[in-house]
C-alpha cells in the first residue's frame, strides 16, 4: 500500500487513518515518518465489520 495513492483519506483517531484504493478500504497507523501497520478490508469484510458494529450498537441500546 502506498498511502499517497489512496483517496478519501481521513484520520480516525489514536494514530489510525483510513483510505481507499478503489477496491480495498485500508486502515493504517502512521508515525509521521512511516506507515507502521496496515490492514486491507475487501468489500465483504467491510460489510461484515459494519454489520458487527450495527449489532453491537443495537445490543448496547437494548441494555440501556
Amino acid at each position: 500500500m502506498n498511502k499517497h495513492q489512496l483517496t478519501h483519506k481521513q484520520y480516525l483517531g489514536d494514530g489510525v487513518y483510513v483510505g481507499y484504493d478503489g477496491y480495498h478500504v485500508w486502515l493504517y497507523t502512521d508515525t509521521g515518518i512511516a506507515v507502521t501497520n496496515q490492514i486491507a478490508l475487501e468489500p465483504p469484510v467491510l460489510r461484515n465489520l459494519a454489520e458487527w458494529q450495527n449489532n453491537l450498537t443495537r445490543k448496547e441500546n437494548e441494555t440501556c
